[in-house]
């Protein structure tokens, strides 16, 4: 059955009951509002969006090849503004003109039109074209909803890099959460379909439509560029979204993917550091400890975010520790994710802070031997050994392992998997596996072993009947299971960690511990609940990035208390408790950190000005003593021809 509702010289709106499209129409509006419904959806949402797709399956327009040109192309503008809106809405940003500004709008408009025009320009087919560009830029928008929800950032281009390990731990998270995600899909399918209603525009592969299209696509590509080249990369939270528009704030990253040469770095300059803190090669101490050093996943004290009350106490041993400790708060560049991050600075002594929050150390700059605490520790004697008991695979782990001076790595096949927590190995099963290769290998060498534990990884949902909320929340506007999720978790480290200071106060080797968090967990609302408001500054922002660390010894070593410090000094704590002389590097390292205590990817902590403070800031002394640091690490990591044998010995891995 067909017939005409709307009949003009040029212009004809049928109604269709018998072709394909409709057919095809009818069965995708039952299958979205079966969806939609179980997905959970308001009646009035799941009827009026089906309701939608089944007028546009009846609906087609039959017009002359001027009006196909003109239909076709008022499409296509609202598939452009579509694709534009689609992550400023599914992330809650909005697309506020005034807080984009012009430009930032322009070019957020600019992209997916270009992404069509290229599409278009190798298909002829507008149809062809609107799809794949919903197919791509959909997908990447659903992709970075997904990670600022289990990170708290925004997804860059770098974050390819991580994808093994965030398949291997996707399991543990629910992909069915806020139903306005599935609403705006939705929106964009119907979008798709209704240029199905409509003549196909196809244009002919003539060489003059083609020179006319492709210096269109050069010269919108070219304003892009130019553009994009002088936005400011906003990296904190939905910033980018919020400031730039998403694709605008995603495209932006490209140019800070990789790590810059520093302005003063050459070879002149480097051996006048080697000559100011040159060590003579000494004999290692003989009744050197051994050293146990464990990075525990997602454990931060919440108590840096505000007034945190709960029924009972949360982390009693770890506040406890008083005697031959030195313990304190250090800056850290992850925050809700990016353990290789903190894990790269506390192993190496380098910095996030010559990089950007997009890098991912293990998988970009770690590609062959790298100097670190473990091969400086070989060199000294000690037998070395990394563990984690998940996939080895994970941020690349059994590779990075041993280019980082590790002789053995032992990874998830050499766990139980029996009386799991949460589905991973707990820390205190852990500790109770490394206690055990502790005394099946401790021989007259000393032992160095690392260790980065699961129990804690996100997200905090879990319902199983393996564990139970034991710590509770008093006195919030509002319940947070997730939160008191968390807080058992943390409780339960905090005792996994007195089960091994405990441990090891038995044993008659000399032993320091080494214990610290990798990053805080993203807990957004409550953390706006424990200040009072929104997260809005860099001290926020900092304190999310905040997290404790203890260096305990098993003797008799000073006792301090670290106000502010990064993972890349936590070697020198470790050194100071175990008497180990500083390496030449740890010497330049100890004089960069009296005046730069904590340094990160978002600022540092200025103790002249007693504050958190962006780069921007730094006054030129603090800039040359920066400059200093980061030409060191440019040359360990990136100068691989001309590396300091002074400051970065190696032992080729065999």
């Amino acid at each position: 059955m067909k017939f005409s509702i709307l009949k003009m010289k040029d212009f004809e709106l049928n109604v269709n009951l018998r072709n394909i499209k409709c057919y095809f129409g009818i069965v995708l509006a039952l299958f979205t509002v079966v969806m939609l419904t179980v997905l959970g959806a308001s009646m009035r949402a799941a009827i009026t969006l089906t309701g939608m797709i089944v007028a546009l399956a009846v609906l087609e327009i039959r017009c002359n090849e001027t009006m196909t040109k003109v239909v076709n192309g008022l499409w296509m503008l609202v598939s452009v503004v579509e694709l534009f809106c689609f992550p400023q809405l599914i992330l809650k940003a909005g697309f506020n003109a005034a807080a984009l500004g012009r430009m930032n709008l322009a070019l957020g408009l600019l992209i997916p039109a270009s992404v069509i025009l290229l599409i278009y320009l190798f298909t002829r087919n507008a149809r062809v074209s609107v799809i794949v560009s919903h197919i791509i830029l959909l997908t990447l928008s659903v992709i970075n909803y997904y990670v600022f929800h289990f990170k708290g950032e925004e997804v860059s281009p770098t974050d390819i890099f991580a994808l093994e390990t965030a398949a291997n731990v996707a399991s543990d998270y629910n992909f069915f959460g806020d139903i306005s995600l599935m609403y705006f899909i939705c929106i964009g399918v119907i979008v798709c379909f209704a240029g199905f209603c409509v003549p196909n525009l196809k244009g002919k592969f003539k060489v003059k439509n083609s020179l006319v299209l492709a210096a269109a696509e050069v010269a919108m590509i070219a304003v892009l560029v130019a553009g994009i080249s002088e936005v400011n990369t906003q990296f904190l939270s939905s910033w980018g979204t919020q400031l730039n528009g998403f694709y605008v704030n995603f495209l932006s990253k490209l140019k800070l993917g990789t790590v810059d040469r520093p302005e003063n770095y050459d070879e002149d300059f480097i051996k006048e550091l080697e000559e100011q803190y040159f060590v003579e090669t000494s004999e290692a101490n003989g009744n050197l400890p051994d050293i146990i050093m464990i990075m525990v996943e997602s454990f931060g004290d919440l108590r840096v975010m505000g007034d945190l009350r709960t029924d009972t106490e949360v982390m009693p041993f770890y506040d406890s520790l008083q005697e031959n400790v030195i313990k304190g708060q250090a800056i850290v560049s992850a925050y809700g994710g990016g353990t290789c991050k903190s894990e790269f600075e506390a192993l190496t002594g380098y910095s996030m802070s010559g990089m950007t929050l997009e890098t991912y150390p293990y998988q970009q700059y770690i590609k062959q031997d790298v100097w670190s605490v473990a091969s400086y520790l070989k060199s000294l004697g000690y037998e070395t050994m990394a563990t984690h008991p998940e996939d080895g695979l994970n941020w690349k782990r059994n590779v990075v392992y041993p280019y980082l001076g590790f002789e053995e790595t032992k990874f998830i096949e050499e766990y139980s998997r029996e009386n799991l927590l949460r589905g991973h190995v707990s820390d205190q099963a852990m500790y109770e596996q490394l206690i055990s290769w502790y005394e099946q290998q401790k021989k007259d060498a000393p032992l160095f072993y690392f260790g980065v534990t699961m129990q804690n990884h996100s997200p905090y949902t879990y319902e199983g009947s393996d564990f139970e909320t034991s710590v509770k929340l008093e006195g919030y506007q509002q319940e947070y299971p997730d939160v008191e999720q968390y807080l058992t978790l943390a409780k339960m480290s905090d005792q996994a960690f007195q089960y091994l200071v405990e441990y090891f106060e038995s044993v008659e080797n000399d032993v320091v511990l080494v214990f610290f968090g990798d990053h805080m967990p993203k807990l957004e609302s409550f953390y706006e609940e424990l200040k009072g408001g929104p997260l809005d500054t860099l001290e926020d922002e900092m304190n999310r990035r905040t997290v404790p660390f203890a260096v305990w010894a098993n003797y008799d070593i000073e006792e301090k208390e670290i106000e502010y410090t990064s993972f890349n000094y936590l070697s020198n704590f470790v050194y100071e408790a175990a008497g180990i002389e500083l390496s030449a590097y740890h010497k330049a390292l100890e004089d960069i950190r009296m005046q730069l205590p904590a340094v990160s990817t978002l600022g540092y902590y200025s103790p002249e000005e007693q504050r958190f403070c962006e780069w921007e800031e730094m006054t030129e002394a603090e800039s040359e003593v920066f400059e200093k640091y980061l030409c060191l690490q440019y040359n360990a990591l990136l100068d691989k021809n001309n590396r300091s044998e002074v400051f970065f010995p190696l032992e080729e891995t065999e």
